[in-house]
């Protein structure tokens, strides 16, 4: 795990493009605190900060170069190098490393572009092409590693982090002011390629790009989309027999490592599978595991999950370390948190995940497996159950819908179904209306063509690719790297989610019982309480009782952007914020969207444009 910085020069001094790559490089010390280097040649520089997870000696150190024609500055892991190394000597390759940055570029010397396909993992990388001149960008197909760009001053940047662009001699952070709305009204980021900085892009997920050296044209296309997996055909008894043998397959992969590896344990469906069968693997030769995990608690009952941690901590037998996310604490912290995140995040739970990482690094955990994109395959949030039920209206399946229905109205009434199925049916009217207004101020009310899921399988594409997912995954990422930890994360692999993807809807809900394939599928091999558990929190933290609790502190950091609310045009949105922590309310998502936009404003200098 690494990051990865270049400069593409069209008439940028060398000179000044030697030191800018330099300090680009420097400031992403935290993604790769064990050695860096450059290659530079001609207009092309290459930075990388490494974080030695496999091939510890000097042959995995980058940027790389491969024979007289490539050279790269990547950042990733791909799970599945062993075998794709045996593939490539087979075809007359020979290796000269253990890394798989070796084999990531003899794949691409026999496949060019089409190497991506052969990839099973997580990626962001540059390469250089000495023949044609051309460098060639790609990110992994879920996004689960970042890239970002940048054009100024006659010179084409990039980096893992936006943050490296704060060390070149031309850059003025100015606020996307559209990206930082639909933040304040939806709490939504990371959806697009623009970013909440003016200028700045980033690659999106299964996306690359090539800049060609003859045009200085950069090229975009997406290379994979998993809108393309077909419908599984066979019973569900099979259907849970796949998921696990893929599951086992995914964490087994995730465990190659020549450092030790832990595991995030929220006490929660997805990260107690991922516990378990890691502990599984662990012990499959009759050895010790010696298994490590790291859990957020609290000292609020309603937040916490220990009784369900100290669960898996019994059936597995592991070494469990917790923290206790404070406000004292975050309030220390938060600002080094925004610093690393780049952008503003929407709720205190990424301080709670923060707070396991950090932890993570002191117990010399530099790997850890945690379990994002789990909920979003597999039905986990409770917005699906509209969707569940709309599809099988819809299909008209009309007995199956009264029963999931009165199922579900058991549990949260009659009224909150319906909402539940308008939430999903009634945006794409909204959308098809917003066109007949103008709202200059607020252009991307096109995102409400996002908000249509009337089928779990659409509903679920737009989770992993434009809404939940990618803010979930810059999380992750940030978090981690913050404190030099490498997060790898088993329900990504892309087979698994091709298979779940495939799978009928009532595979995955059933009596208003989300996630049934891998509750069913899981069964026996994760603790029955475990298994049979409904209720979710994941890394929350009593955020509304601190805004009770400190309403003064929230209402002074608020008072401070309101300069920046007016400039946006969002005097509404100030009033409503304040109002809410006047009142000691702390319900409201708004007070902690404006506080943190504001923070963030403030730590990266981010000025308003002039009108």
């Amino acid at each position: 795990m690494c990051g990865i910085t270049g400069i593409v020069s069209f008439s940028l001094p060398r000179e000044q493009a030697s030191v800018e790559l330099r300090k680009m490089t420097d400031l992403l010390v935290h993604r790769g605190p064990d050695s860096h280097g450059y290659f530079e040649e001609g207009r092309i520089g290459l930075g990388h900060r490494r974080l030695a997870i496999v091939d510890l000696s000097i042959g995995g150190a980058q940027p790389k170069q491969y024979g007289d024609r490539f050279a790269i500055s990547y950042n990733g892991e791909i799970y599945n190098y062993v075998e794709l190394r045996e593939e490539l000597k087979g075809l007359g390759y020979s290796f000269n490393t253990d890394s798989d940055t070796e084999v990531l570029l003899a794949a691409f010397a026999e496949w060019n572009v089409g190497a991506l396909d052969h990839l099973n993992g997580m990626f962001a990388f540059a390469l250089y092409d000495k023949l044609t001149g051309d460098v060639h960008f790609a990110r992994d197909r879920f996004g689960v590693k970042p890239l970002y760009y940048f054009q100024s001053g006659g010179a084409f940047y990039f980096a893992s982090e936006p943050k490296a662009f704060t060390a070149l001699q031309d850059w003025n952070p100015l606020l996307n002011e559209t990206i930082a709305l639909d933040f304040l009204r939806y709490g939504i980021t990371d959806f697009g390629p623009e970013t909440f900085f003016r200028g700045v892009f980033q690659l999106l997920p299964g996306h690359r790009a090539t800049l060609f050296g003859s045009s200085q044209e950069l090229k975009v296309s997406r290379w994979y989309d998993p809108a393309k997996a077909k419908s599984f055909q066979g019973s569900f008894d099979a259907a849970c027999q796949e998921f696990r043998d893929l599951f086992r397959d995914s964490v087994r992969l995730r465990l190659r490592s020549d450092v030790k590896v832990g595991s995030c344990l929220s006490g929660g469906l997805d990260s107690s599978s991922i516990v378990c069968q890691m502990n599984a693997l662990l012990k499959a030769n009759g050895g010790s595991a010696n298994q490590e995990t790291v859990s957020a608690c609290s000292d609020s009952p309603a937040f916490d999950e220990r009784p369900f941690i100290d669960e898996v901590v019994r059936a597995t037998e592991t070494t469990n370390h917790r923290v206790f996310p404070d406000f004292e604490g975050v309030a220390r912290s938060i600002d080094r948190a925004v610093w690393h995140q780049d952008e503003p995040f929407s709720s205190t739970s990424i301080m709670a995940q923060w707070f396991v990482f950090e932890e993570a690094r002191k117990r010399n955990l530099l790997v850890m497996l945690d379990g994002q994109g789990a909920d979003e395959q597999l039905a986990g949030y409770g917005k699906y159950q509209g969707s569940f039920l709309l599809e099988l209206l819809l299909g008209l399946r009309v007995g199956e819908f009264f029963r999931e229905a009165n199922s579900l109205a058991r549990k949260v009434g009659w009224l909150s179904v319906f909402r539940s199925m308008l939430r999903n049916l009634l945006p794409a009217w909204l959308h098809f209306l917003s066109s007949f207004v103008s709202t200059p101020s607020y252009s991307n009310l096109a995102i409400f063509k996002w908000m249509r899921g009337i089928s779990l399988r659409r509903l679920a594409l737009r989770e992993i690719l434009h809404t939940s997912l990618p803010m979930l995954l810059r999380y992750e990422d940030r978090n981690s790297m913050a404190h030099s930890v490498e997060s790898r994360t088993p329900f990504l692999d892309f087979r698994l989610v091709e298979f779940s993807l495939s799978l009928p809807p009532d595979f995955k809900i059933q009596d208003s019982i989300a996630k049934r394939i891998l509750r069913e599928g899981m069964r026996g091999r994760i603790p029955d309480r475990i298994a049979d558990r409904k209720d979710k929190m994941a890394f929350v933290t009593p955020e509304f009782l601190w805004m009770k609790e400190h309403p003064e502190f929230f209402a002074q950091q608020i008072e401070e952007t309101q300069r920046i609310a007016k400039g946006l045009g969002g005097d509404e949105l100030y009033r409503r914020a304040i109002k809410s922590v006047k009142a000691a309310a702390g319900l409201d998502p708004l007070v902690w969207r404006v506080w943190i936009l504001g923070r963030w404003m403030r730590v990266f200098k981010v000025t308003l444009p002039e009108s």
